[in-house]
């Protein structure tokens, strides 16, 4: 009895030591993003710095690829902010990292997937791609000013999925020609356009209006300008937007 009891014993201690006794991990890599959600105006693009690291002396090429259910989503992995030049490998000794370019023109939330295989290990991270605009309305969308008058235009100002942060505006008249429709290339200096308020902070999901004062001066000459509003929102800009105005 002694005997079969200290084998069971033994017996138990070594299957105990085979369950307890640490896996010894082999090379591997670490996978991250510089930012997540990423935020994107409609329409332009937008960043995140995709960065490998190396572990437990992890040498080799890591190969990555983008996984996402939006038609409408465009998505680029390469060599920097803006490059054209599409890269899917990063060679690693220690670390190394390529910049994913998005871009959408549709308002929403959009899932992506970052996938990254090196030798027998494999990652990935998910991210949100958050694509935002500003919604402008002019009422009215037009003037008509006698020379030495003023008119007045409210602009309401809308956060499209969650815009916040100070935004501002600036405004100014250029004359109309069918030949030379830029501005300000060709501005009225007899006109001049004034915000109530052109530095003001947009909360996410939140409205503002504001008012445009417009004043011609009696000097001007009679025809047809072209009011420009543009409005920013740090490196973001909206617009610019053109009210149509007519002096008589």
């Amino acid at each position: 009895m002694w005997a079969l009891l200290l084998a069971i014993l033994i017996a138990g201690s070594t299957a105990a030591g085979l369950v307890f006794l640490p896996r010894l991990l082999g090379p591997d890599f670490n996978l991250t993003l510089s930012s997540n959600p990423i935020l994107v105006q409609a329409g332009d693009w937008n960043y995140s710095i995709v960065k490998v690291e190396g572990v437990r002396g992890f040498v080799g090429v890591v190969s990555l690829g983008i996984v996402t259910s939006s038609g409408g989503l465009t998505a680029e992995l390469n060599q920097g902010p803006g490059v054209s030049n599409p890269q899917s490998q990063i060679g690693l000794g220690t670390t190394g990292s390529l910049t994913l370019n998005i871009r959408s023109t549709g308002i929403g939330d959009y899932p992506v997937r970052i996938v990254a295989t090196g030798g027998s290990a494999s990652h990935y991270v998910d991210l949100v791609v958050r694509v935002q605009n500003l919604g402008m309305n002019f009422n009215p969308t037009s003037l008509t000013l006698a020379r030495g008058t003023s008119g007045t235009v409210g602009i309401s100002l809308t956060s499209l999925n969650g815009l916040s942060g100070n935004i501002s505006s600036q405004a100014f008249a250029c004359y109309y020609s069918t030949e030379f429709y830029t501005c300000p290339g060709q501005v009225d200096k007899h006109v001049t356009a004034q915000f109530t308020s052109n530095n003001f902070i947009l909360q996410p999901g939140g409205s503002a209006t504001v008012t445009l004062t417009v004043t011609v001066d009696s000097s001007d000459a009679a025809g047809t300008d072209q009011v420009w509003v543009t409005t920013t929102k740090n490196l973001w800009k909206f617009g610019p937007t053109t009210i149509q105005l007519t002096i008589v």
